[in-house]
């Protein structure tokens, strides 16, 4: 098959970006002929053509700008394509004109919704309202509906199809920090990597940190790689609780420096304040990743992928403090061979296992809803 994969994600969204490339190569490991629309360091390019040139990073203007991005790619696309894969953004009025100008064009459009439901992660503001007001409509011009999320028959009147977050595993370099040896009279250092917000719940391993006693919190590390909204929060209470020894700070780092840091690092840190935007049943990015670099971890929501795993260590999806000493204890009794974890993740969580679970979509969706009779 031919498929078009659209996304309007800038380059600094590091892990997201990751995620798209994943699915990118994955379509072309499953012998599709894949053309690309995306954002670059020099603006927005269609396939290998630089259509727009654009170097701001102010997220106000690039988004007034996507009204022109959007007017040339309807220009490029001729809907020789089998279907047209768009990672879906809050609608604005020109986003929402975009996907109805492709459905009435005859063009078999999937959107992927990153997170569903998600309008408890953000603020009542214009954006906010208008995504609520188009979508609506959607239904119209738009063949199905694939997100990460608790599992739903349909999103907003279209027929839906849970996926899970894959990974891209041969870029992810397997860590050797638990091939060493492990005791209770050495160090254990945490990791989370993220684009850092609030549900993500780091603050919350902060605060059971600094209720350890004080011989065990000297053992303890947690290394925090990541930048955004919650940064500064987050230093200041490391500040306050007298942590600054215990918890580092990177910001962004990527490739060998990001590698060099999994390299001592034994336990990964998964999303803790899931709860916080509504979300139980939710398959996130980081604890797959954890598991191809071969590092256990904690998490707090539910996860079907590792439901019945022994190197996830599972605490309750809300605002209580935890016993960091009892992770520590399932760490030190945890028969924890790195390529195990690695083959599982190779099994179960590659991006193009979940690539072809969304061929067979569209392929029943054509069968089934002939396209058309859904608008």
């Amino acid at each position: 098959m031919k498929v078009l994969h659209v996304n309007f994600v800038p380059e600094q969204l590091l892990g997201v970006k990751r995620k798209i490339y994943g699915q990118i190569e994955a379509l072309r490991a499953n012998g599709h002929t894949v053309v690309v629309g995306q954002y670059n360091n020099e603006g927005y390019s269609f396939g290998e053509e630089q259509i727009f040139s654009l170097r701001t990073k102010n997220r106000f203007f690039r988004k007034l700008l996507e009204v022109f991005i959007m007017l040339r790619l309807l220009r490029k696309i001729n809907f020789d394509f089998d279907y047209i894969y768009i990672r879906y953004m809050r609608l604005t009025p020109w986003f929402f004109m975009f996907l109805r100008a492709l459905g009435n064009k005859g063009a078999r459009v999937i959107i992927e919704v990153p997170t569903y439901p998600y309008d408890k992660e953000y603020r009542k503001d214009g954006l906010y309202y208008s995504d609520i007001f188009f979508r609506r409509y959607l239904h119209k011009y738009v063949l199905g509906v694939t997100y990460v999320g608790a599992k739903f028959q349909s999103v907003w009147g279209m027929p839906a199809l849970d996926i899970h977050n894959g990974i891209d595993i041969e870029n992810l370099k397997l860590s050797n920090a638990n091939r060493k040896s492990k005791g209770a009279d050495k160090d254990v250092n945490f990791i989370g990597v993220a684009n850092l917000s609030d549900w993500h719940g780091y603050d919350r391993f902060i605060m059971s940190m600094s209720i350890l006693d004080r011989k065990v919190l000297a053992r303890v590390k947690f290394h925090i790689v990541g930048d955004g909204e919650v940064l500064g929060y987050l230093q200041g209470l490391v500040q306050a609780l007298n942590l600054t020894e215990n918890v580092i700070f990177y910001g962004n780092r990527s490739g060998e420096d990001l590698d060099s840091i999994f390299e001592y690092c034994q336990i990964g840190v998964a999303s803790l304040g899931l709860y916080r935007i509504g979300h139980e049943f939710i398959t996130p990015l980081k604890p797959a990743e954890y598991t191809a670099r071969g590092l256990p971890f904690i998490l707090a929501n539910a996860d079907e992928r590792f439901f019945d795993v022994s190197f996830k260590y599972q605490i309750e999806n809300n605002g209580s403090n935890f016993n960091i000493k009892d992770i520590l204890d399932w760490y030190y009794s945890l028969n924890c061979d790195p390529c195990y974890l690695r083959d599982y993740a190779i099994e179960h969580l590659s991006w193009e296992n979940q690539m072809k679970k969304i061929d067979d979509f569209y392929n029943h969706l054509i069968t089934e809803v002939p396209f058309g009779d859904n608008k």
